[in-house]
């Protein structure tokens, strides 16, 4: 920072670049976290463990969006400071501009994508679903699991037919 620059000024800077730093280092932490431990819970752990590794990524999710939009906004705003220091009036105020309809732009777009893959928790398909469903058969399921077990895919016909029968609930 040059000399003679207003402390405030100064202050807010270092400010919003440490929440830039802080907030990209939890985003990218957390990702890697909810990325290795996720998979690795559901592929070697006990049964339900597929579900309890959804779950808890699904839960990470909205944490990791703050922390990566935090990051964004404040990264705008140390940049925007920046330019008011560094630069001359008219050279920072061109920026200042173009940065504010940078982050309006990202915050509109991210607010369409938020509304475009909107879901209800109610709304969530279960693997129970899809194998009672009539219109997708569990043979079906099995193929596009990469499974061409005729042994398997009868199970699950049997399975299917005795939860019918029976009138049980899905497990």
């Amino acid at each position: 920072v040059p000399d003679g620059v207003h402390p405030l000024l100064e202050a807010l800077y270092y400010f919003f670049a440490l929440i830039n730093l802080m907030c990209n280092m939890a985003c990218v932490s957390a990702v890697a976290c909810v990325n290795i431990l996720g998979t690795s819970l559901g592929l070697r752990g006990p049964d339900g463990s597929v579900r309890q590794a959804a779950d808890g990524m699904h839960q990470q999710r909205s944490h990791i969006f703050w922390f990566f939009g935090a990051g964004l906004v404040s990264c705008s705003f140390a940049m925007l400071l920046m330019a008011w220091i560094k630069m001359q009036t008219l050279a920072a105020l061109s920026c200042s501009i173009v940065l504010l309809w940078g982050l309006a732009s990202g915050v509109r777009r991210a607010l369409q994508m938020k509304i475009l893959f909107r879901y209800n928790d109610h709304e969530v398909v279960k693997v129970d679903d899809m194998l009672t469903s009539e219109t997708v058969g569990p043979e079906s399921f099995v193929r596009q699991l990469g499974v061409d077990s005729d042994t398997l895919a009868q199970l699950l016909v049997n399975i299917r037919q005795r939860r019918h029968e029976n009138k049980l609930p899905p497990a």
